[in-house]
């Protein structure tokens, strides 16, 4: 199974596909040319993905502060009704109170926030043609929960925005990081044309969980590689097979047998490249490096 850029959960990716690389670079002196610009696009798309994690702690945040302020709107809705209801002598039937409340301040408990805010919009306007004193001094403070409502429902909305804006970027830093993985293994391949199996050691490959005789996971065994779908696949040995830490062959007749220690041996048949998968959802192809997708 290719590894797939721009799907792969992202801390999986810069952790262990990307830190992999990198580290396997940082080895040798005779790679530092190709450790600097693999090591700047890791650090950029780790901080796109740090952005993105941020952005959704703000959301939540301004989340918390929108919904809170709908339980305000209800509860001042609710008082408001009151006073009005006090000031027109107890009389839920009176002008002044059909005004405010056709059909009384219950509705106030089944709206969103948004929805909310737009009953009380007529209210508010009603309040500012109001001419009896005492109704005015008591939307007063019915009207600073509306806008502080308000305001707390434009910040939610700026932060889902901005969430989707920080998204947007990590898409943008995980297509530039899978060109980069891709140019570090072209350069990986021009810089030593006589042994693939080398080029391929320097791209991480998932353990995969070994099935016991009983058909139960076992101990993690070296799992088969991930090789790019969009980059050459011959990274793994140089012929196209993708082979190399585990042995597969393709057999005229399908039959495969497996052993003890993870090797896949087939009787009969040249290379061929297939798919393996791994007990976290990670998979890998026979190869010997995930050269991102």
């Amino acid at each position: 199974m290719a590894i797939d850029a721009l799907t792969m959960n992202v801390d999986y990716l810069i952790t262990e596909v990307a830190g992999y690389t990198e580290a396997q670079l940082s080895i040798e002196p005779e790679h530092v040319q190709i450790l600097g610009y693999c090591k700047e696009e890791n650090e950029l798309l780790a901080e796109a993905a740090q952005d993105v994690k941020d952005r959704k702690t703000d959301l939540v945040v301004a989340r918390a502060h929108r919904d809170r302020q709908q339980h305000k709107v209800r509860i001042a809705a609710a008082a408001f009704a009151n006073q009005i209801v006090r000031i027109a002598g107890g009389n839920r039937k009176s002008d002044i109170y059909i005004g405010y409340f056709p059909d009384g301040y219950g509705i106030y408990g089944k709206l969103s926030l948004e929805s909310q805010l737009e009953a009380c919009r007529a209210l508010t306007v009603r309040l500012d043609r109001e001419t009896n004193e005492d109704v005015k001094a008591a939307g007063d403070e019915f009207r600073a929960v509306v806008l502080a409502a308000e305001a707390a429902l434009a910040e939610w909305k700026a932060k889902a925005r901005a969430l989707s804006d920080a998204k947007s970027r990590l898409y943008a830093a995980r297509i530039r990081w899978r060109a980069s993985n891709r140019k570090v293994a072209a350069d990986l391949r021009s810089l030593h044309t006589d042994d693939p199996r080398y080029v391929a050691s320097f791209f991480y490959a998932p353990a995969r969980k070994r099935k016991n005789g009983l058909g139960l996971d076992g101990e993690d065994e070296e799992g088969a590689e991930g090789v790019d779908a969009g980059a050459d696949s011959d990274v793994a040995n140089g012929s196209g097979n993708g082979s190399t830490n585990a042995n597969a062959n393709a057999n005229v007749n399908g039959s495969v047998s497996s052993s003890t220690n993870g090797n896949v041996a087939v009787a009969n048949g040249t290379g061929a490249s297939g798919a393996v998968a791994t007990d976290d959802g990670e998979g890998g192809s026979f190869g010997n490096g995930a050269v991102g997708g």
